[in-house]
């Protein structure tokens, strides 16, 4: 997983801040509304000095795509039946998925075990979507980015060759 510590320069809202110390009340699929009525919300709550009292850590964020061992996992689920006042404190947070599992991960005795790699090809880069659709032309730069997972497909649009995609993956892998 990346795990930055707060505050992220290219991270609005206060460099991250905002989205764990403002109440954001995002409990509906209304995106546009949500966005606008979340932009009122946190310029009146920063006029007003009104902030949530986040939970005594040090907060740490990355991508929100994850892979954790067993042990890791362990700590994850020990940590929050321990302490149930942290997840409470995210209830009225801004996607906090992109924190929460980095924080408790990074404040414990295996930060030093975080390898900051989310093992996934995302083209952020080249477009014309954000996150780029990838498509066939892309199979050959996943290949050699030795990432595990891709993001993101649209099946539907395209057939993707996946099957000659996996057996050029095998050519990859060395043999014993």
């Amino acid at each position: 997983m990346y795990a930055n510590p707060l505050p992220i320069k290219t991270w609005g809202f206060n460099h991250g801040f905002d989205r764990l110390d403002r109440f954001w009340l995002m409990k509906t699929n209304k995106r546009k509304f949500v966005k606008i009525f979340g932009r009122i919300t946190l310029l009146l709550q920063r006029s007003l000095g009104i902030k949530v009292k986040r939970y005594p850590l040090s907060y740490y964020a990355g991508s929100n795509w994850l892979n954790l061992t067993h042990e890791s996992v362990t700590y994850v689920f020990k940590f929050l039946k321990e302490k149930p006042r942290f997840i409470e404190k995210l209830q009225y947070s801004r996607a906090t998925d992109e924190i929460w599992i980095q924080s408790i991960i990074m404040n414990s005795n295996l930060k030093d075990l975080v390898i900051h790699n989310d093992l996934r090809y995302i083209d952020w880069e080249t477009g014309p979507d954000y996150p780029r659709i990838l498509n066939n032309s892309d199979l050959e730069k996943i290949k050699i980015s030795k990432a595990l997972f891709a993001r993101k497909f649209d099946f539907k649009k395209e057939k993707i060759n996946i099957d000659s995609f996996i057996m050029s993956l095998n050519d990859c892998i060395p043999n014993e």
